[in-house]
Formats: structure tokens, sequence, C-alpha cells
């Protein structure tokens, strides 16, 4: 997809890393719209005048993520190609966002198991350069733990890692951890990411420690460390019913 823009001052003032809408968002199934806005990629300026819609070509049967990015030897500037891709950008510091080679990274989509489909999303932008991802029917796939017996110590959930559900770029994932105990009616959950829990005291100290005796849950965002992974803890006398879920995810670009 070609998205254009018209050749105006406003480019000039743009600097290494600068980033104004080009923001990725829901439209239908195989489609994402791309807000207005302006961009500098590798040494290059952007503009779109308008929000455009880009019809995504890698979308595939298995679950994935898929990455949006402005095709450097395609591109004419003030205008952008966009392309997408499963293949992950990394952190290139010098230029100030994640790139796959010199193609910079605009934002990105998932793709569940068994259906060549955009994974329905409501994204909240955080700042130029980050943004959250939140999935309403987040319980449909993307289970992290399920019917887990709480030791009271620091567990790896047992259906799946979080960085399973979670791109390479992303800096925080929302969670939410269900517990139940029939003596005494009280569930204690608690969560955090691998690094921290490496050092870090289960429930007595942990700032995601919440002690319910109606609900029996929690929502919470949780800050990711270099592995992307967690730790979910219940109290020892709980009953063998600690779930968790992921539903969303925050990403830097």
């Amino acid at each position: 997809m070609t998205i254009t823009g018209p050749e105006t001052g406003i480019t000039e003032r743009l600097k290494v890393g600068d980033i104004d809408g080009f923001v990725v968002k829901n439209n239908t199934t195989t489609a994402v719209t791309i807000t207005a806005g302006r961009m500098e990629a590798n040494g290059k300026k952007y503009v779109l005048s308008a929000d455009a819609s880009h019809t995504m070509t890698s979308l595939a049967a298995g679950a994935d993520f898929h990455y949006l990015y402005i095709d450097d030897t395609a591109s004419s500037p003030p205008t952008a190609t966009i392309i997408d891709s499963t293949t992950e950008p990394s952190l290139d510091a010098a230029k100030r966002g994640w790139y796959n080679g010199d193609d910079k990274l605009v934002g990105l989509v998932y793709s569940p198991a068994g259906s060549a489909v955009v994974r329905y999303f409501d994204l909240v932008q955080i700042s130029p350069n980050y943004a959250r991802i939140e999935f309403p029917d987040f319980q449909l796939d993307f289970s992290l733990a399920s019917a887990m017996v709480p030791s009271g110590s620091w567990q790896t959930p047992d259906d799946n890692e979080s960085s399973v559900f979670t791109p390479v770029n992303a800096k925080e994932i929302k969670l939410r951890l269900i517990g139940s105990d029939s003596t005494p009616a009280t569930s204690e959950l608690s969560c955090l990411n691998s690094e921290d829990a490496a050092t870090y005291p289960v429930i007595t100290r942990s700032p995601y420690y919440v002690r319910n005796y109606d609900d029996n849950y929690f929502i919470n965002w949780v800050i990711l460390g270099a592995s992307r992974k967690i730790k979910i803890a219940g109290g020892v006398t709980d009953d063998n019913a600690l779930y968790c879920w992921m539903s969303g995810f925050g990403y830097e670009r």
C-alpha cells in the first residue's frame, strides 16, 4: 500500500526518531487503519495527510504478530509505502526507533491460530512512540494459567509463558488473575516479571498483592523485563484454582 501526502515545510522540523500520528488501529479482519501524521524514518521525512487503509498481506492461519513498516526502498519521501511482515524488528539506538534493516516500524497486529485474520483490538496511544493494545475478549486465546495449584511461591504459568503472547518490543502486559479459597474465604494473588521475581518476596511485599473477600480477582499492568516472562503466585492455603490471562500489552515503536 502506498500512502501519500503533500510536501510541506512541516517535514523539515522533524528530528531523528520523531513520530506524530501514523498510528495503526483496528479496521476490518484483514485491514488496518493508519492515521494521518508525519514521521522521520532512516533520515527521511514522510507525511500522511489523511487516514489511510492498509490491507494485510502476511496474515496466515497460525498465531503470530504482524509488524507494519515503512518500506525504505520502495518509498519516495514524503510518500511512504507501507508493508507488513512477521519479521521482528529490533531497537536501533542510533535511529531512535524499532527497525527491520532500514524499514521503520509503524505498528503491529496479532493474528490468532486457525484463521488468517487480524485479532480485534482496542488501541490507546500513550505517547507518540508508545501504545497500548487491549483485547476485549481476551479469555478466548490468551490463557497463561488454568487451575494451577498455588504454592505460596513464585510459579511459572502452566499454560503458556507470557512471552508467547507479547511482541518483541512489548514493555508491559495487562493481566487478570483469579483465585479461590474456601477456608478462609479469601485468595492471595501476586504477579511480577520474572527478572524481579528472582529476588522479590511473594505476597507480603509484592506491589501487585491483593486479598479480596468477594471477587477474588484483580486486573493489573505489569512491567516486563528483557525475557517478557512473568511469575504468578497464590497463597499456599488457596484452593487449586489459580487462573491467569493476558488481556493486553504496551509496546514501543
